[in-house]
């Protein structure tokens, strides 16, 4: 053979051998072999390049949630309430065993047969939630596990999820009746708008606070168009008028109301309440405390302090009387047996400018050259108790305890 002949011969198996190779390489690393793998049929396996029978266990129950385990109701309102069925099939070929397990929101199992949904049979649950916010996201989500006896699905995860709307708002957001009459009671107007709907009604009410304040009570009206056109967005809405009758036990209250509205889902508005009954009779003065501690009774302690008996002091009260019986009430001095060096004098009553109000003027006078004594309380000598009769159908007395010693300087 030609040498030239011979080499030339080899060249062209080696570049073969070459092409070859490459080819293959793409076809195991290149993704081609993919496109063309054999699809095995159910219960055989390759191992090796060989196919074999595969030892696959069918038997037992399976757990299916017919439509999905998740059902996002789109938007609701706040304090709206809703439900939903979800429908647990048993797939499988064995009995299927459900148990409610952890829950934020109330579910309930349809009856089960002995207990156990069988084979092709299916059993419904019923979440219902109450549409209420835990973070300042308005994304609302509640679930419900319920347990299985499913080797491959131990437990099911149903999920209801959302976004939270309130279409209804009040303003102002709570109700501060701030000091009101024990004898005249109060009033407070809110407005309540409706930015969804063209019509909003109050279907029902209902106080919720931790105590009763029977003298609360509450009504609704419509607000006037040009009022309504003054709130931005808004297209109805009511007033709701709040009011304290006459009567209420002097003190602090708080409630809450919850309004259910005739909007989709009849959401409810909670709006808080409070105010502080104040007695129609207080004293004012400079050294004067007033005790709150029983809000029955009008009392309170004057300190006076160290008085020089060389100079004396005169101090003066003002017990201002208010409410329906302001201008009819009348005051006088029951006390007796007063020291001699403390002298009391009742000023004829004045109306305030306004009319609200009428001054009772009350001076306190301890003279010059009074004679040394001690009524600072405690082993420091009692104070000196001043009581005032009034002519008010509630509160028939004021208490004044006066503190205060005299010294010669």
């Amino acid at each position: 053979m030609n040498l030239n002949r011979f080499f030339g011969l080899l060249i062209v198996v080696i570049a073969s051998g070459y092409v070859a190779g490459k080819e293959s390489t793409e076809w195991f690393y290149s993704g081609i072999r993919e496109q063309f793998r054999l699809t095995l049929l159910d219960g055989l396996e390759e191992i090796d390049g060989t196919v074999i029978e595969a030892a696959v266990d069918e038997q037992g129950p399976t757990a299916f949630v017919v439509g999905g385990s998740e059902y996002d109701f789109g938007t609701m309102e706040r304090s709206g309430r809703r439900r939903h069925t979800f429908v647990i099939q048993n797939t499988g070929n064995m009995p299927l065993k459900l148990e409610k397990g952890e829950t934020t929101c109330k579910c309930t199992l349809s009856a089960l047969k002995g207990g156990l949904v069988q084979p092709n049979e299916y059993v419904e649950v019923v979440l219902e939630w109450t549409a209420r916010e835990i973070s300042l996201s308005p994304v609302f989500t509640q679930s419900a596990d319920i347990h299985t006896n499913d080797p491959n699905l131990s437990t099911v995860r149903l999920t209801v999820t959302g976004t939270i709307v309130q279409s209804v708002w009040s303003r102002p957001d709570r109700v501060q009746m701030g000091k009101i009459s024990s004898d005249e009671g109060g009033e407070f107007i809110a407005k309540l708008y409706s930015y969804a709907s063209e019509e909003l009604k109050i279907e029902s009410h209902e106080f919720t606070g931790p105590a009763e304040v029977e003298e609360l009570s509450v009504s609704f009206e419509p607000i006037e168009p040009e009022v309504i056109a003054e709130e931005d967005n808004a297209k109805t809405g009511q007033y709701m008028k709040v009011k304290l009758a006459p009567g209420r036990k002097q003190g602090v209250f708080n409630q809450t109301i919850v309004l259910t509205t005739s909007l989709p889902d009849s959401p409810k508005v909670e709006i808080p309440i409070s105010g502080e009954v104040v007695p129609d009779i207080a004293v004012y003065g400079r050294g004067f405390n007033e005790d709150k501690s029983n809000p029955m009774r009008v009392e309170g302690d004057l300190k006076l302090g160290i008085v020089s008996a060389d100079k004396g002091r005169t101090a003066e009260l003002r017990i201002v009387v208010k409410g329906a019986y302001k201008d009819e009430v009348r005051l006088s001095l029951l006390s007796q047996d007063l020291p001699r060096d403390l002298r009391i004098q009742l000023v004829d009553p004045k109306p305030l400018a306004n009319g609200k109000a009428v001054h009772h003027n009350v001076s306190i006078e301890i003279p010059k050259n009074a004679a040394e004594a001690s009524h600072l309380g405690g082993n420091r000598g009692k104070p000196i108790t001043l009581m005032f009769g009034t002519s008010h159908p509630f509160l028939k007395t004021v208490t004044v305890n006066v503190f205060y010693a005299i010294l010669k300087q």
